[in-house]
């Protein structure tokens, strides 16, 4: 069979949508002493209610903006340098 250079390519766009749609239904998240140092993934999980991250790298939580079904977020020990505004803080219940 031959394949389009186009074709592997398309495959790995789908694979990767299929990958990003089943986080969004993820609503608990424990990703404790991995040395994680980036949460970026985490924006996908939209439906995030609880997130533990403890003892890992995590510098930003920015990209946690998005997860606005969280309830209880831990990011106990980690290095944590620069936290998002008030409006991101308001939005938890």
């Amino acid at each position: 069979m031959i394949t389009s250079p186009r074709e592997p390519k398309q495959r790995q766009e789908d694979e990767e949508k299929e990958r990003v749609d089943a986080l969004a239904s993820v609503r608990f998240i424990y990703v404790g002493g991995k040395e994680l140092n980036d949460v970026g993934d985490l924006l996908h999980c939209r439906s995030c209610e609880f997130a533990w991250l403890p003892g890992n790298m995590v510098s930003s939580i920015a990209t946690l903006e998005s997860l606005t079904n969280i309830r209880l977020l831990d990011l106990s020990y980690n290095c944590i340098s620069f936290l998002p505004n008030e409006t991101f803080w308001s939005g938890l219940r």
